[in-house]
């Protein structure tokens, strides 16, 4: 994904400083994997899904009995995300048979989640010149315009640019990361590439020297 494309994007939503810039593309280039997975990967193998998904290994271990499958074996989908997501963030409470646990998997550069996410991210979409319906907003997040759009809305929405004003990534990585700034420092995955990816962008944007 074009840089200068999520930086036009970042202006037209009233995100003009440079500081909160490299602050919001280091965080997206994380969690996106250097731009690239705009969608929530569905390969989860059982033995990544067991760590990964904790809270439900006793259903995911009864399935891989069900299945007879190895732990290198890739879980069923749409199964394994109307598990895990099927009941909560704004999923239905059927979500195990309606599949809002896989419609509603993480999506857009900030891997936004759950119905209720996608509904407020619509409210947003639609008020920025879209004209989309919920049905449309599983795939228009995961474009480059709407991927970029959705990290807006939950950057702006959480107020994460005041902490990146202030330049403190690990207040900002808890917010991404945790959804909170009340968390422990190790509890923040990939802190030192957060950090690290703050300073290249700071650098990027002729905010540093070198």
């Amino acid at each position: 994904m074009d840089i200068k494309l999520i930086l036009k994007q970042l202006i037209k939503c009233n995100i003009n400083s440079p500081l909160e810039q490299a602050h919001f593309l280091a965080q997206c280039e994380h969690e996106s994997a250097g731009f690239k997975h705009l969608s929530e990967s569905t390969n989860y193998r059982y033995k990544s899904a067991k760590l990964v998904f904790g809270k439900y290994k006793a259903q995911i271990e009864a399935k891989q009995r069900e299945e007879q499958a190895t732990d290198d074996s890739f879980c069923p989908q749409p199964w394994l995300f109307d598990l895990v997501y099927g009941t909560r963030m704004g999923n239905q409470f059927d979500g195990v048979n309606d599949h809002d646990g896989f419609n509603f998997r993480g999506g857009g550069l900030l891997q936004l989640t759950g119905k209720d996410n996608y509904c407020k991210f619509l409210e947003f979409a639609n008020n920025h010149g879209h004209r989309l319906s919920l049905s449309e907003i599983t795939e228009f997040i995961r474009t480059d315009e709407g991927a970029i759009l959705s990290a807006i809305w939950y950057w702006q929405t959480n107020q994460i640019g005041q902490f990146a004003l202030l330049d403190d990534v690990v207040a900002v990585s808890k917010l991404i990361n945790c959804g909170s700034i009340h968390k422990p420092d190790s509890s923040v995955i990939g802190l030192t590439e957060r950090i690290n990816a703050t300073a290249k962008y700071k650098q990027v944007l002729g905010l540093t020297n070198n």
